[in-house]
């Protein structure tokens, strides 16, 4: 399996996906599917408030399906998560100490 994404995440901009770069018609709902279901789990309470903004979507002729899109969908959202909370805890951590 092969797919690649490169997006922002941010609760600061037009709620919603965008895309700023193509997508096939034949992915673009497998990673809408994978960016909703990855925040109803991670950012459940922020859900409604999300920005995703699509910059880059890499794709193989032969390999690319749309379980590997949903996949790394979901993959970008669990990162954003971790990056997120280990900020907020490096943080926490250096008013602490």
């Amino acid at each position: 399996m092969s797919a690649g994404l490169r997006v922002s995440l941010s609760f600061n901009d037009a709620p919603g996906i965008h895309y700023k770069a193509a997508i096939s018609e034949e992915y673009r709902a497998a990673i809408a599917q994978g960016l909703r279901d990855g925040l109803a789990i991670r950012f459940a309470d922020s859900m409604d408030k999300a920005s995703i903004w699509i910059s880059e979507v890499n794709e193989d002729p032969v390999d690319s399906s749309q379980m590997a899109f949903y996949l790394v969908a979901r993959c970008v959202i669990d990162q954003a998560h971790t990056l997120t909370h280990v900020k907020l805890n490096e943080l926490r951590d250096s008013r602490q100490g």
